[in-house]
């Protein structure tokens, strides 16, 4: 009509006959895709975790404090005989034993995942907990800034510990799995 023919996509069929390989390829590049998208999202996760944790440091005080004050009161109903600054200690402090163990088996999947760390794992453990170290000092830092707040090296230690849990434990896992399955190596 206009003075020049539109182009047709051939059909799937079409592409088959033309190139019978093609389906092999097209797996190939889906598999492809698949493992690049999961590494990313290996990458991705831990930097979320990060973010979680630093609003949650951002809060002020009457905030972090109304927060775990929730949590106390339900407990202090079911179990009335415990003080409740023993149960505002226990909740804070599982807070952050939570936080950085979930932080240090997300930093160690990413790390193990990637190519120059896959096959030294010791190596990948050694940077998840370097990292996690530093994230939970930089944290306690920030704290400083944050009005009724204050920066704990105790809180340090306890997230550092927390991490390293989780690395050694997923570490333990994942040698595990794959020493009965060997297609996770």
């Amino acid at each position: 009509m206009f003075g020049f023919e539109t182009a047709r996509l051939p059909l799937a069929d079409e592409l088959f006959l033309w190139f019978p390989n093609n389906i092999f390829i097209f797996q190939e590049q889906c598999r492809i895709i698949y493992f690049v998208i999961r590494r990313k999202i290996r990458l991705l996760l831990p930097i979320f975790w990060m973010v979680v944790i630093f609003v949650l440091s951002h809060q002020p005080a009457a905030v972090s404090s109304g927060q775990s004050g929730v949590f106390v009161e339900q407990l202090h109903h079911i179990v009335p005989s415990i003080d409740r600054q023993l149960l505002t200690f226990m909740i804070r402090k599982s807070a952050h034993i939570f936080a950085y163990f979930v932080l240090g088996i997300l930093v160690f999947n990413a790390l193990h995942q990637q190519p120059k760390l896959h096959k030294q794992k010791a190596h990948a453990a050694q940077l998840a907990i370097t990292i996690c170290i530093l994230y939970a000092a930089s944290d306690e830092f920030h704290q400083l800034f944050i009005s009724g707040r204050s920066g704990e090296v105790g809180d340090i230690a306890i997230d550092s510990i927390a991490a390293s849990i989780g690395i050694i434990l997923t570490s333990c896992i994942r040698k595990y799995l794959e020493r009965i399955s060997p297609r996770l190596r």
